[in-house]
C-alpha cells in the first residue's frame, strides 16, 4: 500500500487479527488496534484475516 494524499494515513482494524510488514519489521494487529502510518514510510504491506478502515486527511 502507497499513501494517496495528506501526511499520514489512520489504520483501524475493526475484525480479525493480521501482520502490518514496514521495512522489514513485522507487528501483529488485531481488533480495535488503531495506528498512524506516516508519509515518510513510501510503502507497506499487511496480511491475513482482517477487516480495516483507513482514512488520510486532504488538507
Amino acid at each position: 500500500m502507497t499513501h494517496e494524499h495528506g501526511p499520514y494515513t489512520l489504520v483501524s482494524i475493526i475484525n480479525g487479527n493480521g501482520i502490518l510488514t514496514v521495512d522489514d519489521q513485522q507487528y501483529s494487529l488485531h481488533k480495535g488496534n488503531h495506528f498512524i502510518i506516516p508519509a515518510t514510510i513510501k510503502s507497506w504491506t499487511m496480511n491475513d484475516e482482517f477487516l480495516a478502515i483507513a482514512s488520510e486527511p486532504t488538507d
